[in-house]
Parts: structure tokens; C-alpha cells; sequence
């Protein structure tokens, strides 16, 4: 992690998100907790941060599965083998695994902005067609909403809208963000500028900003090692059968 402070905010996010003790985060062991701000989710949340992993389980599943994980180490249980193992035919759907990585001020590696700026009301019909063109699926991941938090746009030569990345606030200091790239300016650097002019305005107001990914979306990884984020943390979902 780039700094103490950093990792103090992030343990404090996890833990209430998880419903868990803080120091549950560094314990070298499994801890079964039920949903907290899951609450509701018909699935688990299996989160690993070094060699601590929690599950957040609907709690009408805590004591079956705290009883299940018993025998595993956390190395064998943090894996989609395991998982299948451990639940079998209830499964419906297991994504990831995911990295949860963090960028402060000390860590930050800005890019040349290109023809990065902040969006605005007059850019709706440019990020409308980004949207069109992405598809409904990754624009939803991506979670861009034009008016409800800071978008930036990294614009081609021709002046399409190639890419838009945006943060939104988790509690008082976290900062998600999301970013889409538009299928016919991908691997291009388009990505690279947008992310980088959302992680200095967020930084800039004192935020710490956190970027997710699949493991295996290598080019979304390419963008965090190169700009500075650092991994905190890596985790599974695992949605359940009705």
C-alpha cells in the first residue's frame, strides 16, 4: 500500500462493508460473517487481503459455511476450484477473481492528458453515443452517470468521444472509478488519459481513489500498474441459485 493512512482508510471501508472486525483484515485465518452492507445479495462475498479472508454470507448461511471452511487453508480456499467444491450445484455464477487496488498522492503516476478534459452538459450526445457503441452490459459496469459525478472524456483526433472515465464517493474519502473505451479506439492510450485526469481531480480534493478489475482483463491491469495503483486486496462473487 502506498502509505499507513491509506491502508487505515481502506481497512476501515472494508470492514464496515464486510461487517467485520478491522483486525478480522489481518488475522491468518477465514472469518464467516453475515451481509452487512450485502444485505440482501443472494450470494457470497469472499474477500482476501494478504493471508486474512472473509466471507460475507446471507445469514441463513453463516454456520453452514463457517462449518465448511473449517478444514481449508486460505490459500486452497481462494480459488474458483475450491468454491465449487465448497457449494457445489447452488452455484450460479462465479466472477472473478478481482483485484481491489488503491492510488494516494505518494503513488500516483499521471499520463499526458491528450485531449482529456471534464465533461459537460453540452457533451451529453457524444456520451450517449459512447454509450450506444459500448453496449448496455459494460456501460452499466462501468457506472458513468453525466450530471451525478465528474466525467472526463479523452477525445481522437476526429473528435469522437474515444473514452470517459468518473469516480464516485464511497463513504467520505474512497473513490471507485469506472471507465469505457469505445470499440474502435481501444488499445490506444485513450483509456490510459481519461483515467489518469479522473484520478488527479479526485486526488486533488483529497480523496483516495480505488480502481477494480478482473484479474484477467489484462489491458484494464496494464492501466493500473502504469498509472499507480497498488493491490490491496483480491476477492470473489458468487452469486447463489434461488
Amino acid at each position: 500500500m502506498p502509505g499507513q493512512s491509506t491502508k487505515a482508510i481502506a481497512d476501515s471501508f472494508w470492514a464496515n462493508f464486510l461487517g467485520c472486525r478491522i483486525e478480522d483484515l489481518a488475522l491468518p485465518q477465514t472469518t464467516v460473517v453475515p451481509h452487512a452492507s450485502l444485505a440482501g445479495y443472494l450470494g457470497l462475498w469472499v474477500f482476501r487481503r494478504q493471508s486474512s479472508i472473509i466471507i460475507s454470507a446471507p445469514p441463513a448461511l453463516v454456520d453452514t459455511i463457517a462449518a465448511a471452511v473449517g478444514g481449508p487453508s486460505v490459500t486452497d480456499l481462494f480459488s474458483e476450484a475450491a468454491l465449487l467444491q465448497l457449494l457445489g450445484d447452488s452455484i450460479d455464477r462465479i466472477i472473478g477473481p478481482a483485484t481491489i487496488c488503491y492510488a494516494d498522492a505518494s503513488s500516483f503516476n499521471p499520463i499526458e492528458p491528450r485531449n482529456s478534459r471534464l465533461l459537460i452538459t453540452t457533451d451529453t450526445a457524444s456520451l450517449l453515443r459512447l454509450s450506444t457503441a459500448c453496449g448496455q452490459e459494460e456501460w452499466s459496469h462501468a457506472g458513468l452517470e453525466l450530471g451525478k459525478m465528474p466525467i472526463f472524456g479523452c477525445f481522437a483526433e476526429t473528435g469522437d468521444l474515444a473514452a470517459a472515465a468518473a469516480y464516485e464517493l464511497w463513504g467520505e474519502q474512497i473513490a471507485p472509478i469506472g471507465v469505457v473505451t469505445h470499440p474502435a479506439h481501444r488499445s490506444r492510450g485513450f483509456a490510459k488519459a481519461a483515467v489518469s485526469a479522473a484520478c488527479e481531480h479526485g486526488l486533488s480534493q483529497g480523496l483516495l481513489m480505488q480502481y477494480r478489475t478482473l484479474e484477467s482483463n489484462v489491458p484494464s491491469m496494464g492501466v493500473l500498474r502504469l498509472l499507480g495503483f497498488r493491490q490491496y486486496a483480491e476477492h470473489f462473487a458468487v452469486r447463489l441459485r434461488e
